[in-house]
C-alpha cells in the first residue's frame, strides 16, 4: 500500500504541477474554473496534462475529470492522486488542490501578466473609468480604466468586443487590414 501522505515524484527534468485557470492572468469570464494538472518539462512544454473542471451547472461542488488518451501515463505516473482522490471524494477543486499540495505538485500558476507588475492593486471609483466608443456590432457601451488611455492596446475596441464576446482579450482575432492596422467593429468608424 502506498503512503497517502508520501511526496510524489517524477522523472529528471520534468515537475509534477497544476495551474488554477481562475485565478491566472489570462482567465476568461464564463468559463468553467479548472485544475490543468501536469507533468510539465523543466524546459518547456508537458508530457501530459489533464483538468478536473468544476461543473457548477451539475451543482455547487460538482467537478469533473477531462482527460484526452494522450495523458493516459498520468494514471499510473501519479496512481496515488487518483487514489486519494477516490478515498477522499473531494468536493469542489479547493479541496483537490489541498489534495495536490499535500502529494507535493506544484501551483504554477502565472498570476501576473507580461505587462503587470507585483504590486496591490489600487481601488477604483467611477471617477477612474472612461467610456469607449460605441460598439457599432452591438450598439452598446463599455466602460475600462482611465489609466489605460495611455496605452495603446493593439485593438482599441477589444475592451468593448471582449465584453460582447466578438474577440479574444488578447486581440489576436480581430479583423486588421492589409497594412496591420485594426479594423474592429468597434472603432472603425472612430476618428
Amino acid at each position: 500500500m502506498t503512503d497517502p501522505t508520501a511526496k510524489l515524484t517524477t522523472t529528471a527534468g520534468y515537475r509534477l504541477d497544476y495551474i488554477v485557470t481562475a485565478e491566472a492572468w489570462h482567465a476568461r469570464l464564463g468559463e468553467d474554473a479548472k485544475l490543468n494538472i501536469r507533468k510539465a518539462s523543466l524546459g518547456g512544454g508537458v508530457f501530459w496534462e489533464f483538468a478536473i473542471v468544476a461543473k457548477p451547472s451539475l451543482g455547487p461542488d460538482a467537478i469533473k475529470l477531462e482527460m484526452f488518451d494522450d495523458a493516459f501515463a498520468a494514471l499510473t505516473d501519479v496512481a496515488p492522486l487518483f487514489a486519494s482522490l477516490a478515498a477522499e471524494q473531494p468536493s469542489g477543486l479547493d479541496e483537490v488542490r489541498v489534495i495536490l499540495d499535500r502529494l507535493g505538485f506544484v501551483d504554477s500558476t502565472d498570476r501576473t501578466g507580461p505587462d503587470t507588475d507585483d504590486t496591490e492593486p489600487q481601488e477604483m471609483t467611477t471617477a477612474d473609468l472612461e467610456p469607449l466608443p460605441r460598439c457599432d456590432q452591438h450598439g452598446t457601451m463599455a466602460l475600462r480604466p482611465a489609466a489605460r488611455q495611455t496605452a495603446d492596446p493593439p485593438c482599441p475596441g477589444c475592451d468593448c468586443c471582449t465584453l460582447n464576446g466578438c474577440y479574444n482579450a488578447d486581440s489576436a482575432d480581430c479583423p486588421q487590414d492589409g497594412a496591420g492596422y485594426s479594423t474592429c467593429p468597434c472603432t472603425e468608424n472612430d476618428d
